[in-house]
């Protein structure tokens, strides 16, 4: 069917036989996704049977070709803290993300859920593009008993960075842990002397560095039927600028650790600007660049911005990718 759809505009087709007749196995050469189990129901039993089932899914699963575990059942009665698993858990999945609720009438908490975009971006993640099955699902690399991790390898411009799930379906409070060889299983790019920022993001915050060298990463205190859901990031990436226009030697932009440094210096006001990817501006001043200015963006959405610094008859233009 595919090669008969006209190609004026993308179509999107999803095919629903309920997972019977192994659909992951042949729905990428006729849809998109495809439905993987039955009718998932707003119940905890429910979406853990669904998630079960779509373990051992991840060979199948690429861009343009998903396993659809059904629709959220986010804000229709669950506690809040097996919302928050379950979208997790879907982000996990790469799985297509359908608002089940009604999203005319949704509380503050399942809004906060649905919306959060550190969350999402770990669902949207692109691995840089590559259309290759089997890589854009994350995994379950360590169960024991009712404690489980789940990885999805994300990209980025140098190492990977790694999305975390301790996921705690056990009726008491517990600590998790995973090691980077286990973390290592998803795909290659983490070895022991990599240290890595890393993020909770549910709660929106850093936490300490780690290193594989260090020991296991350790989720402390995980509720039960609840998770905690990290990014690890690799160190900041140094981006040098592009010269748009005449510039000096000692001129030079560069992000670490959220903070952006301007090192280009000069004896005249200097227009400082940062833009997302629409062009719109998020960020400008006006200063004299008798030193190197340094720009806080915790408080900025993770993703590319285009960082742009114009004076002494000079323009210097950027990409960072801010996480």
């Amino acid at each position: 069917m595919k090669p008969t759809v006209p190609t004026a505009h993308e179509i999107l087709l999803s095919i629903c036989n309920w997972g019977v007749q192994s659909p992951w196995t042949w729905g990428s050469g006729v849809g998109n996704l495809w439905r993987t189990t039955g009718d998932i129901y707003y119940s905890w039993g429910s979406w853990t049977d669904i998630l079960n089932k779509n373990v051992t899914l991840y060979p199948y699963s690429g861009l343009g070709a998903w396993n659809d575990p059904d629709m959220l059942e986010v804000g229709n009665g669950m506690p809040a803290a097996e919302d928050r698993a379950h979208f997790s858990l879907w982000c996990m999945l790469a799985a297509p993300l359908l608002a089940g609720n009604d999203i005319r009438n949704m509380s503050a908490g399942t809004k906060s859920i649905l919306t959060n975009k550190e969350v999402i971006a770990i669902d949207q993640d692109t691995l840089g593009g590559t259309t290759q099955l089997g890589v854009i699902q994350g995994r379950r690399v360590v169960q024991n008993g009712q404690l489980e991790v789940w990885v999805k390898k994300l990209k980025n411009m140098t190492t990977p960075d790694y999305a975390v799930c301790f996921f705690n379906r056990g009726a008491t409070t517990a600590d998790i842990s995973v090691t980077w060889q286990q973390i290592q299983t998803v795909g290659q790019g983490i070895t022991a002397s990599v240290t890595y920022k890393v993020r909770d993001l549910w709660k929106h915050t850093n936490l300490s560095d780690w290193s594989g060298a260090s020991g296991p990463l350790t989720a402390t205190g995980v509720p039960s039927h609840n998770v905690v859901l990290l990014r690890l990031s690799s160190d900041a990436v140094g981006i040098s600028p592009r010269n748009t226009e005449n510039h000096s030697a000692r001129s030079g932009i560069y992000y670490q650790n959220r903070i952006l440094t301007l090192n280009t210096l000069a004896s005249s006001r200097t227009d400082i600007s940062l833009l997302d990817p629409q062009g719109n501006t998020v960020y400008s001043k006006k200063a004299i660049m008798s030193a190197p200015a340094a720009i806080s963006m915790n408080s900025m959405n993770p993703g590319i911005y285009f960082v742009r610094v114009r004076g002494d008859n000079s323009t210097y233009t950027s990409a960072i990718v801010h996480r």
